[in-house]
């Protein structure tokens, strides 16, 4: 079998192409005198992955790769990809040419039609990557002689869809996380179109030594037969991607448009000014001091007058506001404001919270007493106009999924999940740095956030089951309505992974008389990741840490990618005001070094800090190893 590769050229020597057949041409013009043979120089890197992914497929292919990289302009002309197709159609013998690149534009290129159909005439059949947008056209993919292939979550190399008359593309194959050849024998990660098309090129190619097809005219008939049509795309018109309980057609089911949760209200109201109250509480100090990922604007941050621990690290107002303060903010966020021992304190949020309705800002909370507190207010000022919402999940939003959303679980998209010994962890932290690091390496990220401050960064969904819960479904619910979470996100935003993390610790560290598994381990359960992230402490017993593990594991099809340690340990300090008591104290770099040293050796795993930059290249590879395999 020989398949034309038209592409940035191949580096032959790679360790992956070993007595791997390959041809090599190169053009710099669309003269036949310009034609170099022999060339396997591959400047840019894409040719030499694509090849590795075919030839993955069947050793014996024989591959012709035509390099049309314009070295000096660092483009690909459609001219060139015109001349090479009649090259390989009229002198090279191929039956098949996979194209992963292609021209985005408006206007399709006459002579790069004409090539194609040349091709076709001669019975050469073309498989073309569409363009990472699919709303943008790409060629030659967008003509109908070629069978244009999009990216979807797919775990075998081996499986593709036929998608259905009137999608941007024909068929969906492996574009997911997996390791790519690079020139210079080495690797890289990454997702696409063009890793799709490839494989799919090879799975074709396979069929056609196997007498599965012969002509572009029994072609089709192989393509219905082998699709896998429970396999998932990440292009918005492939329609057959969820079935509904009761299989009510997918053009009649609606959609949860409004969640009634104020994620989605903060989704479609990024242009609010937010101000944020008590600073000094925990979770809004987590928003502050991860300012740079947060995705709404801050206008000002007030803590309490008289709080016992102050935050110097960032400007906060303790005092009442001025008519200049309410001028910087449209949206209050409030947290647990009826949890104060100060009575100074606990006055300042009711009359903060009252000057706020004065002024008609909208307020949103996550804790239930605020929230009644706030209802409480706008009774007595009923000519109130702001919205107040509390951030939760009740048997109202319960019935909305269950109505309009599949609930049963579908493996479609791989998921990661942030679970911990113990509590205060920095387990959140965790999760907003593997979201950060995998979306600057392009990829399309869900969060959802069991922390009520995920509104901050993008969640796209708030299950608030930690401190002061506002989750109030009954436990046997989870599972259905984070099934149909999941679903639905998948649905209308294609996420290319899931991140998350659970509340506390897995286990519990004292006997516990519950017929109920612990809360944590029910959110695992009901997420079912196929990857795990640890937080531990330096305090934890290493025995604790893998039955931890072990029993997580039990419950999911998981793996364990690292294990992330908290710098700061439980000690007993002495207050002045309070006197004796048990609080967090942060260990200096030496004993960091050495409690990371044992657990390194006695979990014979790698232990990260995660908040050292330079263990953003062992995050990013950890997971995307795990995933490319």
């Amino acid at each position: 079998m020989r398949i034309g590769i038209i592409d940035t050229g191949v580096d032959r020597n790679h360790k992956r192409l070993k007595n791997i057949y390959i041809e090599q041409y190169s053009f710099n013009s669309v003269s036949e005198e310009s034609i170099k043979k022999g060339d396997c120089q591959d400047i840019n890197g894409h040719g030499t992955g694509i090849a590795g992914i075919i030839s993955g497929h069947n050793k014996t292919f024989k591959l012709i790769s035509v390099n049309v990289f314009n070295e000096e302009k660092k483009i690909i002309e459609a001219k060139l990809i015109s001349s090479a197709i009649r090259y390989l159609v009229n002198k090279c013998d191929v039956k098949i040419i996979n194209i992963s690149l292609g021209i985005q534009s408006e206007h399709y290129p006459e002579d790069l039609l004409k090539a194609v159909r040349e091709a076709r005439q001669k019975d050469v059949l073309i498989i073309a990557s569409i363009y990472y947008d699919q709303d943008l056209t790409c060629y030659p993919a967008n003509f109908e002689e070629v069978i244009s292939v999009a990216s979807g979550y797919v775990k075998h190399k081996k499986a593709f869809k036929l998608l259905e008359k009137g999608s941007k593309a024909n068929i969906i194959a492996k574009g997911g996380f997996q390791r790519i050849a690079v020139p210079s024998n080495a690797f890289k990660f990454g997702v696409g179109t063009s890793y799709a098309t490839a494989h799919f090129t090879g799975i074709v190619a396979n069929a056609y030594i196997k007498k599965q097809w012969s002509s572009l005219k029994n072609l089709q008939e192989y393509l219905v037969n082998a699709s896998d049509d429970n396999l998932l795309s990440f292009i918005k018109r492939d329609k057959n991607l969820t079935m509904n309980n009761n299989n009510t057609e997918e053009k009649s089911r609606p959609r949860i448009v409004e969640k009634h949760l104020i994620e989605t209200w903060f989704k479609t109201n990024k242009n609010q000014k937010i101000a944020l109250f008590p600073a000094d509480e925990k979770e809004i100090e987590s928003v502050l001091k991860n300012e740079d990922l947060v995705t709404l604007n801050i206008g000002l941050a007030i803590g309490y007058p008289k709080a016992l621990k102050k935050n110097t690290s960032y400007s906060v107002v303790r005092f009442q506001l001025t008519d200049e303060h309410f001028k910087l903010f449209d949206t209050i966020v409030v947290g647990y404001l009826t949890d104060q021992l100060d009575d100074v304190n606990v006055v300042f949020g009711f009359k903060l919270l009252e000057a706020c309705i004065l002024n008609n800002k909208n307020i949103v909370t996550w804790d239930k007493q605020t929230y009644t507190v706030i209802n409480e207010l706008k009774k007595k000022y009923t000519d109130y106009s702001g919205i107040t919402k509390l951030i939760g999940v009740d048997d109202k939003l319960k019935i909305k999924i269950f109505e309009s959303t599949d609930t049963r679980f579908k493996d479609t998209i791989p998921s990661l999940c942030v679970i911990g010994t113990t509590r205060k962890q920095g387990k959140f932290t965790v999760q907003l740095k593997i979201k950060e690091i995998l979306e600057r390496h392009g990829l399309n990220t869900s969060f959802i956030s069991t922390e009520p401050q995920g509104i901050f960064f993008d969640a796209d969904f708030i299950f608030p089951m930690g401190f002061k819960s506002t989750v109030d479904i009954k436990l046997e619910d989870w599972v259905h309505v984070l099934n149909g979470v999941r679903n639905n996100i998948v649905e209308t935003k294609a996420p290319d992974i899931f991140i998350t993390g659970s509340q506390s610790g897995i286990l519990p560290r004292h006997p516990s008389y519950s017929s109920l598994p612990p809360k944590s381990l029910l959110y695992v359960k009901a997420i079912y990741p196929d990857a795990i992230v640890c937080s531990i402490s330096p305090d934890d017993d290493v025995d604790f840490i893998k039955k931890t593990v072990d029993t997580t594991l039990a419950f999911t099809n998981a793996k364990v990618l690292f294990y992330c340690l908290t710098p700061y340990i439980n000690a007993v300090t002495t207050d002045d005001v309070l006197g004796t008591k048990i609080s967090t104290v942060k260990l200096d770099k030496e004993a960091y070094s050495q409690k990371m040293n044992f657990f390194k050796e006695k979990l014979a795993a790698e232990v990260i800090d995660v908040t050292d930059a330079k263990n953003e290249s062992i995050i990013a590879e950890k997971i995307f190893n795990h995933y490319s395999k």
